[in-house]
């Protein structure tokens, strides 16, 4: 290695800045994944929670309508 070469730090080691910043990026992403699938059945559950609510309110309407008189 030359004099040049010595004082740039990138040069000197075994792994570049770039694969570490890589191998960073790609931990973050796992974790991240990791993170949205532990919260997905919490969120499907919530969704079909919804779901029931906004179906029971429909009925309400339904029955409300037909016990007025109108046609639902």
């Amino acid at each position: 290695m030359s004099n040049r070469h010595r004082w740039i730090p990138w040069l000197r080691s075994h792994e570049s800045p770039a694969d570490t910043g890589a191998l960073e990026a790609v931990k973050d992403a796992q974790q991240g994944l990791s993170q949205a699938k532990a919260e997905q059945a919490r969120a499907q559950q919530l969704a079909r929670d919804l779901r029931a609510i906004r179906q029971k309110n429909h009925f309400s309407e339904a029955i409300a309508a037909a016990y007025r008189g109108e046609h639902p």
